[in-house]
């Protein structure tokens, strides 16, 4: 999976520090979901510090994208630091508490199995079910928001509409507003877009 950043591929140059902080939530976001999806592939749900460390020398050359200029790697270095404090507690979380987040989503899913979904739809709907469940500091329009969106990129055609309509009835069965007063960037406002259930 390639990875990119939110707004272009690649690394991307910031124009406010609410937006800046929104997009390395949302790489951070995407890193935990890269993660999540190689967890599952390899069955083996564990965070260690080599494996943490292995899989962030993978993500600078993604942002790199293949790039070994010594000019981008420093950019490239600063946007994984700035993103890689949220993306490790979503990581870990996800690997210790993976049985509890997969119960909220078989509960959610309806007329869908965890094992029926593909690889990238289970790995996006952990990843968010763990923020929205675990991170409650992070308002829950904002971790849908952003699913919703990685799902778009690297789902299949109807991953978003899936994603967005499971994490909902996750959120109904969490008790959480479907938005937010609070915005979770320090600057700035975020619109929030409804989370329409999937139709049966």
């Amino acid at each position: 999976m390639s990875l990119e950043t939110a707004g272009s591929p690649g690394i991307v140059r910031s124009s406010s520090a609410g937006e800046a902080f929104r997009r390395r939530r949302f790489l951070a976001r995407t890193c935990a979901m890269q993660y999540a999806f190689q967890m599952d592939v390899q069955n083996v749900w564990e965070a260690s510090a080599e494996q943490l460390a292995d899989f962030r020398s993978h993500l600078r050359f993604e942002l790199l994208g293949g790039d070994e200029d010594e000019q981008t790697a420093p950019l490239a270095d600063a946007e994984l630091v700035a993103a890689w404090e949220h993306a490790l507690q979503l990581m870990r979380g996800l690997a210790v508490r993976h049985g509890e987040v997969d119960s909220l989503i078989r509960q959610a899913a309806t007329n869908w199995s965890l094992e029926r979904m593909s690889l990238v739809d289970r790995a996006i709907l952990r990843m968010a079910a763990f923020e929205m469940t675990f991170q409650k500091k992070v308002p829950v329009a904002t971790a849908i928001n952003d699913a919703v969106e990685i799902a778009k990129r690297y789902g299949e055609v109807d991953s978003q509409r899936f994603v967005n309509g499971v994490l909902d009835r996750i959120r109904q069965n969490l008790g959480r507003a479907a938005t937010s007063m609070r915005s979770e960037a320090p600057a700035g406002g975020e619109k929030s877009r409804s989370a329409a259930a999937k139709p049966e």
